[in-house]
């Protein structure tokens, strides 16, 4: 018979391998499988009990794993639960197991009191079980090559910079709704391990006033995350004609949150609709209580539904 239940502690390397062996198309990649336990290490907030697993005669067949997560929604930090690793083995799909997993990782997430939960995906399975999409914009453009920031630009500093990148990241970003808040922790693990090109931008004081995480692939840079102070939010444009300069090149596209501020022309705005929240219980915001999920959906969406701008903010390095 089939057990559903939490992952137990000596069980964490059978976990890594399964996920290593789904995500690998039935492949055991020991890279991918690295992966895997950097993602777990590297949580701050990793609990091998929000790790839940349908298992048979010893074997995981189906897993989901729930980050636990703050947020900032309106001004104010909200705990949520993310799930992600959603994985079954290909001889076990279509038999619900995932889905049996999903109502599990509800009720563990009631029974913990987060407000809501949310994902990153777009199969029909969330929707069932009540995961509601919302909607983001990315803007991409032309960008030239330029050399007018009148600023410095280096990579960071982990080990000295993480109380500066704190200040900046919360005074940009809380200013949206979706974006996680970050203890030191994360900073020097999880953002260390997962974020690419990391860039510091320092004033003719050598004060940092913000910093750009950012790829380049396939002839198209990526802007997975961009935060200043508030003094210097127009500077977006400069900094990342600096950066295609320094790569040695005259032009290149250029992909970015559209809630970034920028001057250069939108050569098309690319609709993502894969952030899902759920409501797990109700929770005010200022006067108003949120009940349900359309509720809180409605909420998120506002009067800007049919227009090519969101305030929902999620940092690429954020991903799960």
């Amino acid at each position: 018979m089939i057990e559903f239940r939490s992952l137990r502690q000596d069980e964490l390397d059978a976990w890594f391998e399964h996920c290593a062996y789904v995500f690998g198309n039935g492949i055991s990649d020991p890279v991918l499988k690295g992966l895997f336990i950097n993602h777990y290490y590297m949580d701050p907030d990793r609990d091998v009990e929000g790790i839940l697993v349908a298992v048979l005669e010893g074997q995981i067949l189906s897993a989901v794993r729930i980050f636990y997560r703050t947020a900032y929604f309106f001004g104010k930090e909200i705990r949520v639960g993310g799930i992600g690793e959603v994985s079954t083995r290909p001889e076990y799909q279509g038999k619900g197991l995932a889905y049996h997993l999903l109502e599990d990782a509800i009720k563990q997430m009631k029974d913990r009191e987060i407000d809501i939960s949310m994902l990153r995906g777009t199969s029909r399975i969330y929707s069932k079980l009540g995961w509601r999409k919302t909607t983001t914009y990315t803007q991409v453009s032309k960008l030239v090559g330029s050399n007018e920031l009148p600023y410095r630009m280096r990579p960071v500093d982990f080990d000295r910079e993480v109380p500066l990148l704190k200040i900046i990241h919360k005074e940009y970003s809380e200013r949206f709704n979706g974006a996680f808040t970050r203890d030191n922790y994360y900073w020097r693990y999880w953002v260390k391990m997962e974020g690419r090109n990391v860039w510091v931008i320092e004033d003719n004081n050598d004060k940092v006033i913000g910093y750009i995480c950012f790829q380049y692939i396939d002839s198209c840079i990526y802007i997975d995350e961009f935060c200043v102070l508030f003094p210097y939010e127009s500077i977006f444009d400069q900094v990342v004609g600096k950066l295609c300069s320094m790569m040695g090149r005259a032009e290149s596209e250029i992909k970015f949150s559209s809630l970034i501020l920028s001057g250069m022309k939108a050569d098309r705005v690319e609709k993502g609709e894969y952030n899902m929240y759920k409501l797990i219980k109700p929770f005010s915001i200022g006067d108003e209580v949120i009940e349900t999920t359309e509720e809180w959906v409605d909420r998120l969406i506002g009067a800007e539904a049919e227009s090519p701008v969101s305030d929902i903010l999620f940092w690429g390095i954020d991903s799960f």
